[in-house]
């Protein structure tokens, strides 16, 4: 192997499954960093799937899911407490059905850091010498015909005027579990469900000029189907307190982009703390078939990107956020430049609902957010996570004390005026995007 760079190639993920060799090494690898309980499962769980559902949660359940079971799942809580929820009442296919969304998750987990982490291994590395170059490159992609796989949100991001496949790979990404991630306690007396959980992150990050950018995360449980929540979180039938601090809207939609969404523009006058917020954003949703999860993803972008949209793309957002004072093109920026004090909104936020049946979804709601910008308006908190409670199935939306505004309104408001455009009352069709490695086989675009 002398001529021969190990690090030039990445072994395909799915030949763990199919390699009994390979499998032995990866094996030994987790066990000896002490990970291997997300393997087992996915393993387990494949052996078992011909087997009765009864016959699954009893092999399942006590190895993986109990407190201080040997092979102890670190998932989140909201999961562990309904899956024990469904063991106690012997509701064993609902069971199975929380199993396999357990599954999917840990193989994404186990794909993208423990697999990533063997390869990079000595215990790898001496297994490679020991199977030869041949073997290695039967097993392996050049990584010079691998695109690159980074999902680092970069300045440039905030510079298209539409959702990318690397929006939704960055939401995706935001909603995995990550040891940054730390709970918030709620105010009783703002929810009444114990499974609906908040996170902040501890660490700030930063994109470009845009610093101390924190994490947010909610997940929860609605007693509806996936597609019927994100129906509702599009509708404008929610009844919900709270004016919107907005002086001007602007908005268009480019029904030939890849993902046509609405874009809106919208000055914010906070005069009690700051002058002005600019805030301009794009936001659509699509379907992930590989995970089989509806995603909304909502961005800002720059001004000055802003004022390329071609005037055939704006509509009059009037009939749908008449509460709201339309204005002129160029007026929301005429206004912001009159101080030096005002700030674009610099964010990221997206939802991810997975179906569990015609009565039962999981979401998971994320944010990328910049304090400085007063963004944690739209997210809900900076130092602590209150919920409130809606009618029509959207419970759990966040509310930041001593902010009137519910920011989180335009962008159900918004959306409602993209759906009735450009979604048919029925299932979207599939389409392939642009790059289907990201998501799979492909996503169905609203």
């Amino acid at each position: 192997m002398s001529h021969f760079k190990l690090h030039d190639y990445e072994v395909a993920f799915n030949f763990l499954f199919t390699d009994p060799e390979l499998k032995s090494n990866f094996k030994i690898f987790l066990k000896q960093t002490f990970s291997e309980e997300g393997f087992l499962y996915i393993e387990k769980l494949e052996e078992l799937k011909d087997s009765t559902c009864e016959q699954q949660v009893s092999e399942i359940y006590n190895q993986f899911f109990t407190g201080g079971c040997e092979y102890e799942l670190n998932i989140d809580q909201s999961v562990r407490k309904n899956i024990a929820r469904c063991y106690n009442n012997k509701e064993f296919d609902l069971c199975v059905v929380h199993f396999k969304q357990v599954q999917t998750r840990l193989k994404i987990e186990v794909k993208e850091d423990c697999f990533a982490r063997y390869q990079r291994s000595e215990c790898f590395s001496k297994f490679a010498k020991q199977k030869g170059e041949q073997y290695i490159k039967s097993i392996s992609i050049h990584i010079s015909q691998m695109p690159n796989k980074a999902l680092l949100y970069m300045p440039s991001d905030f510079n298209n005027l539409h959702i990318t496949d690397r929006d939704i790979s960055f939401v995706l990404k935001l909603c995995e579990d990550s040891p940054d991630w730390e709970g918030s306690a709620l105010d009783d007396k703002h929810h009444d469900d114990s499974n609906y959980f908040c996170y902040t992150s501890r660490s700030n990050y930063s994109i470009g000029d845009a610093t101390e950018l924190r994490l947010g995360k909610v997940t929860g449980y609605f007693n509806s189907s996936a597609y019927k929540v994100l129906q509702v979180c599009m509708s404008m039938d929610n009844e919900i307190e709270g004016q919107l601090h907005s002086s001007v809207i602007q908005g268009f939609s480019d029904p030939d982009a890849a993902y046509p969404g609405v874009y809106l523009s919208s000055l914010f006058n906070f005069s009690k703390l700051f002058s002005m917020r600019l805030c301009n954003f794009i936001m659509n949703a699509v379907y992930d078939t590989e995970r089989q999860c509806y995603i909304m993803v909502c961005k800002s972008i720059k001004q000055e990107i802003a004022d390329q949209v071609p005037d055939k793309f704006f509509c009059n957002l009037q009939q749908t956020w008449p509460d709201a004072k339309q204005g002129s093109r160029g007026q929301n920026t005429e206004k912001f430049k009159k101080s030096s004090k005002n700030k674009e909104i610099v964010m990221i936020t997206g939802w991810i609902i997975d179906h569990i049946s015609e009565d039962r979804c999981r979401f998971t709601q994320v944010y990328y957010y910049d304090l400085k910008s007063i963004v944690a308006n739209n997210v809900g908190y900076i130092n602590k996570i209150r919920a409130r409670n809606y009618r029509d199935g959207i419970k759990k939306m966040l509310k930041r004390d001593y902010v009137e505004s519910d920011s989180l309104l335009m962008l159900m408001r918004s959306l409602n005026c993209f759906i009735d455009k450009y979604i048919p009352n029925k299932e979207p069709q599939s389409s392939i995007i642009k790059d289907p490695r990201v998501f799979g086989p492909g996503v169905k675009t609203w």
